[in-house]
């Protein structure tokens, strides 16, 4: 393999993380958090209840740990509830508060114009083409990950 090749890959994924990591943050949720509000306030929506904490880190793709974490920052900055479902009390259920839906709403049109723009300069081609592209890297990677040495 091109030695060169192999530093231009790294090179790009090393500015891809830091640009990932810098946009990370809209206004004072993250971006993961911003997702599990929208997965809360869709299923919500759909089943007329709240959601549990496990369908969050289905959808996030995080461990539990995090996910919890990440509920106790939504809970202090007042964005959601948890309550523990009394007929099981290993289940914990999460709601957006009035303001966490109001917080959800002005992010995702600020999250949707930002993308918007970026995928207008990019165009619906090269999109199409860098998503197909990614997933297969995914795909490879998640075959190899056992030979990468941490």
């Amino acid at each position: 393999m091109d030695e060169t090749l192999i530093g231009d890959y790294v090179s790009m994924l090393l500015r891809f993380k830091r640009m990932i990591h810098e946009l990370q943050k809209i206004g004072n949720i993250n971006l993961t958090e911003l997702l599990a509000m929208a997965g809360i306030s869709k299923k919500s929506l759909l089943a007329g209840s709240s959601v549990s904490i496990a369908e969050v880190q289905k959808q996030t793709q995080t461990t539990k740990s995090a996910v919890s974490s990440m509920f106790t920052a939504l809970e202090k900055k007042g964005y959601v509830t948890r309550e523990t479902d009394r007929s099981n009390r290993r289940n914990i259920t999460v709601e957006l508060t009035k303001e966490g839906e109001r917080v959800l709403e002005e992010m995702d049109k600020k999250f949707t114009a930002t993308l918007g723009k970026v995928l207008t300069q990019f165009g619906d081609e090269n999109a199409v083409r860098l998503i197909a592209l990614m997933n297969a890297l995914m795909d490879i990677l998640a075959t190899v990950k056992e030979d990468i040495p941490l």
